[in-house]
């Protein structure tokens, strides 16, 4: 039984004629694989796609194996590494203004277009940032005679990391001038850092100190020796005393001699006492053993960095705070139902209840407002 064949169209032996020399020619992909080597059935594609255990291609294929054909990947451009400590100003400054914009990261940042002005001396931060590397050549630092005691007199000068935070004061604030480091990692030495600044605290402990005794040598400066004993009598804390002391002996001392008779103050250095601070119980250690059992004027723990003379300092600054307040600190906290004990814990309980509800207060307000115009 024979059935009657359609001869084809002229169009479509064209498209069979052009599909056979695309198939014919060995190993050249078709101009759009994807769309000319896509198989017709599911089965097709699992069998396009499989690999037999020899690794040659599947049997029965029309079309080249894909393990056949060329990848071709875009070039990459080699980028030299990132210099971290030379874009250390520029990635605070990004920081900040992401920070101050409430933008979630530095992805976001780069699709924003923004013209900044900073206060960085941009020449002042390349030059401390050329110091640094600089310090970290035995050359240099052989030339400068920095290798000596107390200084880079053994080891190796390149594993010293050196940072900078430099701000210039004006009438109106403190302009940061320079940012920088020479640790070659993302990490900001000066932003990231939480350093425990001893010595720094002294001089600051000392700068209170002084701004006290001006104080008291300004409020008693002038009285009577009968008022200067009165006010020795009354006194509730050590450098008040003192002060009444020092000026009824010497009336007519003036300013500079009093802050040179403050700084003559003497303190033990002793470690063996426990000092009650804000975070409980503590005691202290000197830097120099050989300080331990010695009493020391306070400027001369100062040039030494004695800290048990400074910590005793400070006791004593707190005291002098303490003895002007308001009401008597000793009776409140030894009579629980003394009137300032209730006022004050009053005050501290309303004060921890508005920082707690603070956060969730703007969400209730905007639900209390949809409530209402709902109703």
């Amino acid at each position: 039984m024979s059935s009657a064949r359609r001869p084809p169209s002229p169009g479509s032996s064209r498209a069979t004629r052009r599909a056979s020399r695309t198939r014919s020619s060995p190993g050249r992909a078709p101009a759009s694989p994807s769309r000319a080597a896509a198989p017709s059935t599911p089965s097709e594609a699992i069998r396009d796609s499989a690999i037999s255990a020899d690794g040659s291609p599947p049997p029965d294929t029309r079309w080249p194996s894909r393990r056949d054909v060329p990848l071709r990947f875009g070039g990459r451009v080699d980028q030299p590494p990132i210099d971290f400590a030379e874009r250390r100003a520029s990635t605070a400054i990004r920081e900040e203004v992401r920070r101050l914009l409430g933008v979630r990261n530095l992805y976001e940042m780069d699709r924003l277009h923004l013209e900044i002005e900073s206060t960085i001396d941009g020449s002042l931060q390349e030059t401390a940032t050329r110091l640094f590397r600089q310090l970290g050549d035995q050359a240099f630092v052989d030339a400068r005679g920095l290798r000596a005691e107390h200084l880079l007199l053994t080891g190796d000068p390149r594993r010293v990391v050196y940072s900078l935070l430099l701000f210039e004061r004006t009438p109106s604030t403190n302009l940061l001038r320079v940012q920088a480091d020479n640790l070659d990692r993302p990490f900001d030495i000066n932003s990231g850092m939480k350093l425990d600044l001893g010595s720094t605290a002294k001089l600051r402990t000392l700068a209170h100190y002084l701004e006290v005794v001006a104080g008291l040598h300004q409020e008693l400066a002038g009285l009577d020796p009968d008022a200067l004993g009165r006010g020795t009598a009354v006194a509730r804390d050590p450098i008040s005393r003192w002060a009444a002391e020092t000026l009824g002996k010497a009336p007519a001392m003036d300013l500079e001699a009093f802050l040179a008779q403050a700084l003559a103050r003497t303190y033990p250095a002793s470690p063996y006492e426990a000092f009650f601070t804000g975070g409980g119980v503590h005691s202290f250690e000197n830097f120099d053993p050989d300080d331990n059992g010695r009493v020391l004027q306070v400027h001369e723990a100062l040039a030494h960095s004695t800290n048990l003379v400074f910590i005793r300092l400070m006791r004593d600054l707190v005291r002098f705070h303490e003895a002007r307040l308001p009401y008597d600190t000793q009776a409140v906290l030894e009579h629980p139902d003394h009137p300032e004990r209730r006022r004050m814990l009053e005050e501290m309980a309303d004060k921890e209840s508005r920082q707690l509800a603070s956060p969730a207060a703007p969400p209730l307000i905007a639900q209390a407002q949809n409530h209402r115009l709902r109703r």
